[in-house]
């Protein structure tokens, strides 16, 4: 038996932002509550929920995090469903931080590393979101 390797291209990076009602409307309340501050209107091409989790201070299991996809820069930010929680927590990297992105497709991770001193943990994706974001990290 012959194994076949096959390169996939990444998708072009997206050109039309989300609609802001489409991305509250994904967001719910309480993220775009927290998060619409924190875009200051800037226009959003990926959005995506994140199987990885971090504490933000809630008692029983940490937030998923989120990714956001801008012109320049990269956010990823973590915060409760239903309420904050008492340490929200918000990363932003700007495209030209970034030192290599890769998507492990054996752990479903997509891996960024900075060239700057920013920890970010791998993003637990579907393949689907994870090229995308790739595409946008890439472009930039």
């Amino acid at each position: 038996m012959t194994a076949v390797l096959q390169a996939v291209a990444l998708p072009s990076p997206r050109t039309e932002p989300i609609p802001a009602e489409t991305l509250t409307a994904q967001l719910g309340w309480c993220g775009s509550g927290f998060m619409l501050p924190v875009l200051d209107g800037r226009p959003v091409y990926v959005c995506v929920r994140s199987r990885t989790r971090v504490d933000v201070g809630l008692w029983l299991r940490g937030a998923p995090i989120w990714a956001f996809a801008l012109d320049h820069s990269l956010i990823l930010a973590a915060w409760g469903m239903r309420t904050l929680g008492p340490r929200p927590w918000v990363s932003e990297l700007a495209y030209g931080d970034v030192a290599t992105a890769t998507y492990n497709h054996v752990t479903g991770e997509l891996l960024v590393d900075s060239s700057v001193d920013v920890s970010l943990p791998g993003l637990a994706l579907p393949p689907a979101a994870a090229y995308q974001l790739l595409a946008h990290l890439h472009r930039g």
